[in-house]
């Protein structure tokens, strides 16, 4: 992986050289609704005043917390979205001719990681996935001069949570490292081969000895426990696993020896997804469901596990954050409360078996909902033992 940076600080893209594919001439996306022009030159503006000449009168003191001047375009659409509501800038003028923002988007979340600032995609625009080129508008290399185009600075970016057991100055050469290794696992059948690697490279980096062949087991029990028998397809697979290095920084808060089995997790549930009555598979399907869920993918990833809780936590502050609190979910966490004393050591699928129908499979909207609510807890208040 290339090194690049950004104001002498390091650079990290965490997905593929050029894999990631859109096409704004083409797209219909309701990206550029109610969204701020970035202007990385004098240019821009003046090829923007010669469309929009009362343009200036709706400037924004900065862009994404740069020095950049920016310009607010309506909720109701950018003022250069033709009648198919696609941008007449890069169709009529070319790309060029568009405001530097437009150019980076959907790269424009820049994140700090450490040292390090991170460039995550955003999804609203409708991305997919090809082969790793490293050619063309996302390849790492274009990004780069388009961001130092752009003048993005090298600081005042939203902090990235610190992983639980790594600084980032040792978390995030691991996480370079799952991404370059990403490209030999695109073409399985399964998530698990790349899961594991991933398993084994957290180890090592936290100086632990580890063996292959637990998330297998993770994945089979997740399985039972919602009552799944669906396999992803292919391209499913591949969707996760290209997108695994945003996704890992997406929950950068979880231990990193954690991450491998929620994102197995993870492609059990994007697997019931796609064979869903009506179902329409994007790459954006796995993040919306990585966002949405992840407390939910975070317990059932530990089912096979010992919950501890911390020193000097008391979980009744931790529930006391949740909307709704039902009888069976309380029940659950004065078990987990319980098995960190003398003598009781239950993994947490027996702690959930014990509300007897509650968390029966098939699950319902009420165990999901609770399910989701523990894991909320477990991973502020809790500590995992395997068995």
């Amino acid at each position: 992986m290339r090194a690049y940076l950004l104001g002498g600080r390091p650079l990290v893209f965490p997905f593929f050289s050029g894999a990631l594919r859109y096409d704004c001439p083409s797209c219909e996306a309701p990206c550029c609704k109610g969204a701020a022009l970035g202007i990385g030159s004098s240019r821009e503006l003046v090829t923007i005043q010669e469309a929009q000449p009362r343009s200036p009168l709706f400037a924004v003191p900065t862009f994404q917390q740069s020095q950049r001047l920016a310009l607010q375009t309506p909720a109701e659409r950018c003022w250069f979205l033709d009648s198919k509501r696609r941008c007449r800038l890069e169709r009529v003028i070319g790309r060029q001719a568009k405001p530097a923002g437009c150019r980076l988007f959907p790269f424009v979340r820049f994140r700090n990681a450490g040292e390090t600032v991170v460039v995550l995609p955003d999804f609203l625009c409708p991305i997919t996935i090809g082969a790793p080129t490293g050619v063309g508008p996302s390849s790492h290399d274009a990004l780069a001069l388009e961001i130092h185009h752009s003048q993005v600075g090298r600081s005042g970016h939203k902090e990235l949570p610190v992983p639980r057991d790594l600084p980032w100055a040792d978390a995030m050469p691991l996480e370079r490292r799952v991404v370059e290794e990403a490209e030999r696992h695109l073409f399985e059948e399964s998530y698990l081969p790349y899961a594991e690697l991933q398993h084994l490279l957290a180890l090592a980096a936290l100086g632990i000895d580890g063996k292959t062949g637990a998330l297998a087991k993770v994945e089979e029990t997740v399985r039972r426990f919602i009552g799944a028998t669906d396999k992803p397809s292919r391209e499913a697979v591949r969707e996760v696993v290209a997108l695994t290095g945003v996704l890992r920084l997406q929950a950068s808060s979880l231990p990193r020896r954690e991450v491998p089995a929620v994102l197995v997790a993870l492609s059990v549930f994007v697997a019931v997804a796609e064979g869903m009555r009506g179902a329409s598979r994007t790459p954006r399907t796995a993040v919306s469901i990585w966002e949405a869920q992840l407390p939910l993918l975070y317990a059932l990833a530990h089912l096979q596990s010992r919950p501890v809780v911390k020193s000097g936590v008391t979980l009744r502050e931790a529930v006391g954050e949740l909307p709704t609190v039902r009888a069976p979910l309380l029940k659950v966490l004065d078990e987990v409360e319980r098995n960190g004393r003398r003598g009781v050591a239950q993994p947490l699928e027996d702690i959930l078996r014990a509300q007897r129908e509650a968390f029966a499979a098939p699950l319902s909207a009420d165990a999901v909902a609770m399910l989701h609510g523990l894991g909320r807890v477990l991973i502020r208040a809790c500590t995992f033992v395997p068995l």
